[in-house]
């Protein structure tokens, strides 16, 4: 009997500054936000497990949108509707704060995928 089951992949850490070329972006997704105080990045698959990981978010609409939510409330001051991650965050008063931010995200939905069901 065959199992059917996700893997948990994400792909490498990005800058938030680049946050727009994180692959999947403009899909729902489950994305990840670390601090690295020395400013360097892991080599590889970002890792959920990590003690740098602060904050794993989850998004029904595009990811971009959400971190535009994020951005908005953590350093923009004033939001509609803030992101309730992002006022922990801002809450820190983290020293360098964009420059020590990373983003990681992996899409819910694969654009391929195809479930034993959809035949």
């Amino acid at each position: 009997m065959m199992q059917d089951h996700w893997t948990i992949n994400f792909p490498d850490w990005f800058q938030w500054a680049d946050r727009g070329n994180t692959p999947g972006n403009e899909q729902p997704g489950v994305y990840l936000l670390a601090r690295f105080e020395d400013q360097s990045k892991p080599i590889g698959n970002a890792d959920p497990l990590i003690e740098n990981v602060i904050y794993i978010g989850q998004s029904a609409q595009k990811m971009i949108n959400r971190w535009k939510s994020f951005d908005a409330t953590a350093f923009g001051g004033r939001t509609k509707k803030p992101h309730k991650g992002a006022l922990l965050y801002k809450d820190q008063e983290y020293q360098e704060p964009l420059k020590t931010l990373y983003v990681a995200s992996m899409v819910s939905v694969p654009q391929n995928f195809k479930s034993k069901w959809d035949d």
